[in-house]
């Protein structure tokens, strides 16, 4: 199934839920019922190393700012905007269906080339009997990575580019509760990273197996933890170089539910991806031979005051080590990266009915 053919799926899905639950003896307005919770926010951090450069890099950065497009610093105070929706209507034989939408906006003090936005909506049908169909659209319409070297395919000169992408993630799974206290969900996802014309060759797909599980045995500390295995695969043959490979990435996250005069939770979360590429072919020194190893720690704190204004000091890490053939891609692709935050937001409910 290629990626027009799940795009047309997933849109087909979610109109045949709406088409059959307004299809029903219950008008369409008591169906559209419910009230929509809008939350609205800002946050800022210090993000140490926006550009995910390895120590040698961020070194040379100091003294040849045309390396990452003319920044002679790889950390910079950011600044977020953001914007969610929750809307929870009875699309379906009067079960709750549960609509998510957030966008937010990203700017870094130090060097705007790196600003970019993301979108995301999520829907999910209950189907009864704690049962669930889940469906999800991520988008990332531009991304600036770095400045790379490019060769030109007619002259075979080399100059350093600006290397930006845009993705899109698809997903649809289903949830259910085969025992009490426990959800599981499973899902398939398509993801499409497209590389601007420079950088072409680097298109990839990636289909994807999720498994997320959660346990709400004690309210005050609920436990989840997520398993993805993923192959990527080249999009195009702009060139002969296999750049596929496998993934497996893990999460888990506790919280601790404490509700004293504001400090509403406090929560951690570690993860590990692994890759591993497939290319064999000596003479490809970026993937040869490699993989790699990441580590990731989140926390944050949370505070809530009026059921409205609420409050969110977070930080995290993310330490990645490559292993290659080429000594050199090793030091190149490994790095190190942590940030700390605040975001300050506000919610509130347009009820019309």
């Amino acid at each position: 199934m290629n990626f027009n053919q799940i795009r047309r799926l997933f849109i087909f899905v979610i109109l045949s839920f709406c088409f059959v639950g307004f299809a029903s003896a219950q008008s369409w307005i008591k169906k559209l019922r419910s009230p929509v919770f809008y939350e609205i926010g800002i946050q800022t951090a210090w993000q140490s190393n926006a550009f995910n450069a390895s120590v040698g890099e961020v070194e040379y950065t100091a003294t040849a700012p045309e390396y990452l497009g003319g920044v002679t610093t790889v950390s910079s105070p950011e600044l977020v905007g953001l914007a969610k929706i929750r809307y929870e209507p009875r699309l379906w034989r009067g079960y709750k269906s549960k609509v998510r939408a957030s966008i937010f906006v990203h700017h870094f003090t130090e060097f705007s080339i790196k600003d970019f936005r993301s979108m995301s909506f999520n829907f999910e049908q209950n189907i009864g009997n704690y049962q669930s169909i889940l469906l999800s659209f991520r988008n990332l319409p531009e991304f600036y990575l770095r400045n790379y070297l490019s060769k030109n395919a007619t002259t075979g000169i080399a100059s350093r580019e600006k290397c930006l992408f845009m993705e899109q993630t698809y997903t649809i799974g289903y949830a259910h509760r085969p025992f009490k206290k426990h959800r599981f969900s499973y899902e398939l996802e398509r993801q499409n990273v497209v590389y601007n014309a420079a950088f072409s060759q680097y298109d990839i797909g990636i289909y994807s197996m999720n498994l997320d599980w959660d346990w709400s045995k004690f309210k005050t500390l609920p436990i989840s933890a997520s398993l993805q295995y993923g192959k990527a695969f080249n999009l195009n043959e702009i060139d002969i170089v296999d750049r596929s490979y496998d993934n497996v990435n893990g999460r888990i996250k506790a919280s601790l539910r404490l509700d004293l005069g504001g400090l509403e939770s406090v929560s951690g979360k570690l993860g590990l991806d692994t890759r591993q590429y497939f290319s064999g072919d000596e003479n490809d020194e970026i993937h040869a031979g490699r993989s790699h190893q990441e580590y990731r720690l989140e926390w944050d704190v949370n505070f809530a005051w009026d059921s409205s204004i609420k409050a969110k000091i977070y930080g995290g890490s993310r330490y990645r080590n490559v292993e290659a053939i080429n000594v050199n891609i090793e030091d190149f692709k490994s790095f190190e990266r942590w940030w700390l935050g605040l975001r300050l937001s506000y919610d509130f409910v347009w009820n019309v009915y």
